[in-house]
């Protein structure tokens, strides 16, 4: 997906890197850094349906510490109507308005209404910020200046921005305009939760994923190295929910084994193997010739050799959860 925003101070000295950071962010707030202060960053943009997704990148190791104002007369001059969603990757952010002060941990997402007086402190390192126009928000949604999305919510909504903005610059324009839609009625059940937009959200978003980790295991079976941390780097996606996302069938590791013993029963039985089934095994990441054969009897009751004489039936798919999403039935039965 080509970037719909770009910023960065790679090539600049201090004094031209700080003047460039100040001239681009400090138009929504007044900020103060202390005089030592180092700016090197980087920040990529897309539009996310009706949203705007900001990534922000900051290679040095101790980024500096913003205290930051956005009073009456920025409110006057600039009449900025909207609000973000900040998770901050690094460490925790504080911010106080009139009414209340909020303390955002590392990964915990902290809403910012833009048309209210707010002060705080921010650490400048890498987040993932959500700008989102006042007429996205839901009409049953009532913000306090500034508030945390906490619970299951809060959760699934930093993870689920967080795999995306990691994925964001491999997703064509098809694969965005299902995204979309998904991630909006994600953010609609975290502000203004209810038991129907959550279930429809979060069932569409965990269906949406599990298909991207299914497709990308399918096309990598053959691969030695195919593993959760080949997957996570691959997609995006934190080890957190990757383990959340086949904890019930068994964990990844089973799951990607069971793939694989699936794929050999389908190229015997369906007469198109290449090779004796130890050189398919073998193939398939399975190194030892005992631990395969009773792995494939265990999975479909016979040996190898009877699967050539018992063709795979094609998988069936069965509707689950009140969002209408659905998995293979053979992925709903691994843990079985």
């Amino acid at each position: 997906m080509e970037r719909h925003y770009r910023f960065s101070t790679q090539g600049l000295s201090e004094a031209q890197a700080f003047d460039r950071w100040h001239a681009e962010f400090g138009t929504l707030f007044d900020v103060r850094l202390d005089r030592d202060a180092r700016i090197d960053c980087r920040v990529d943009g897309w539009r996310v349906g009706s949203t705007l997704l900001l990534r922000q990148h900051w290679p040095q190791e101790n980024p500096p510490l913003a205290r930051i104002h956005r009073g009456a007369g920025k409110l006057r001059r600039d009449g900025y109507d909207f609000c973000y969603l900040r998770i901050g990757l690094a460490r925790h952010a504080r911010f106080a308005s009139s009414a209340r002060e909020v303390r955002a941990e590392r990964g915990r997402p902290l809403l910012i209404d833009a048309a209210q007086a707010l002060s705080g402190e921010l650490p400048l390192g890498d987040a993932i910020t959500l700008a989102i126009p006042r007429d996205a928000l839901p009409p049953a949604f009532a913000l306090r200046h500034v508030s945390l999305a906490e619970g299951e919510l809060g959760h699934l909504l930093a993870d689920h921005l967080l795999s995306l903005s990691r994925a964001l610059p491999r997703l064509g324009a098809t694969e965005l305009a299902a995204v979309a839609p998904a991630t909006e009625r994600l953010l609609a059940a975290c502000l203004a939760p209810g038991r129907d937009t959550l279930e429809r959200a979060r069932g569409e978003l965990l269906h949406g994923r599990f298909e991207r980790v299914r497709r990308y295991i399918d096309q990598h079976l053959e691969s030695p190295s195919l593993g959760p941390e080949r997957i996570c780097a691959a997609l995006g996606l934190s080890r957190s929910s990757l383990y959340r996302l086949f904890c019930g069938l068994g964990g990844v590791a089973r799951y990607v084994q069971r793939r694989r013993l699936r794929r050999i029963h389908y190229l015997l039985s369906s007469g198109r193997a290449d090779a004796p089934a130890k050189a398919l095994a073998y193939r398939h990441g399975f190194s030892s010739d005992s631990h395969f054969a009773r792995a494939f009897k265990q999975a479909f009751g016979c040996t190898p050799a009877q699967a050539r004489e018992l063709p795979l039936s094609p998988p069936r798919h069965v509707a689950v959860g009140d969002g209408g999403a659905s998995l293979p039935l053979v992925a709903l039965l691994e843990h079985f």
